[in-house]
């Protein structure tokens, strides 16, 4: 549901945004003259808007595959049988009775849990009309997490959005903001020149972490007038190794 990494990626600094229409909105947020809220009565689509109601830890069932499941099981147990032989140096065979044992016992309960279970599941995302609304939600609203409630998700215009993080960055033309230094420097440049000097660490970057992370807001609800909490941060960016080290140390010094 969440797409402000997906907007945040695609901004253009050089391109002005389309003007929005939120002011013919019955959602806008007066202080700001934009849309910004967490009534899910801006979803038209009953179907989508009870599976947001879920909140975003939610996750859609997914269909039974009732034979990889079996094969995932019966893998584990031959891995330990095979660990189990090579410790007590005995044949590779010797558990092979073991074996089908519980693989007859692993059948017969697969057996009634297919009468039982229902292994198949009606994904709302089949729905041609919830695909639909939530497409023209996304095109037209960041939605986000609300800073210190996670659970509820919040629907922000999409232009005040980029605005917001323009402003932040000293980008409109006013007054610099000295948290933040431009450089000419290209992404491959500053991702190599952390690797380089973490290296010197013995810290290695995965390939799958040679990323810079993303800036975004969450908006703090609890403020009258609403205000903005800017984070940046990534699951996967150059400098996730380095961040994992100083909370183990940060840790250690905490409880020594």
């Amino acid at each position: 549901m969440f797409n402000y990494k997906q907007t945040v990626q695609s901004v253009d600094i050089k391109t002005k945004p389309p003007s929005c229409n939120c002011h013919e909105s019955k959602f806008v947020y007066s202080p700001s003259g934009h849309v910004i809220t967490g009534d899910l009565d801006i979803v038209n689509n009953v179907k989508l808007r009870e599976l947001i109601s879920r909140g975003p830890k939610y996750r859609v069932p997914k269909p039974i595959n009732w034979g990889h499941n079996f094969k995932l099981l019966m893998d584990a147990v031959e891995d330990f049988a095979r660990k189990w032989s090579k410790r007590e140096e005995a044949n590779v065979n010797s558990l092979s009775e073991w074996v089908k044992a519980i693989k007859n016992k692993i059948s017969h309960r697969i057996s009634k849990l297919k009468y039982f279970m229902k292994s198949k599941v009606n994904c709302v995302f089949k729905d041609k009309d919830v695909v639909q609304c939530l497409t023209s939600l996304q095109n037209k609203y960041v939605i986000v997490p609300a800073d210190k409630a996670p659970n509820n998700m919040v629907f922000i215009c999409k232009n005040y959005y980029i605005d917001c993080l323009k402003n932040e960055l000293g980008l409109t033309g006013g007054t610099l903001n000295n948290t933040y230094t431009p450089v000419t420097f290209t992404k491959r440049e500053i991702i190599n020149n952390q690797t380089s000097v973490l290296e010197t660490f013995g810290i290695e970057i995965p390939n799958e972490d040679h990323d810079l992370p993303s800036m975004y807001w969450l908006p703090k609800l609890h403020k009258s007038p609403y205000k903005q909490r800017y984070i940046a941060g990534s699951s996967k960016c150059s400098t996730k190794q380095m961040s994992i080290l100083l909370k183990k140390i940060l840790t250690v010094e905490r409880w020594t």
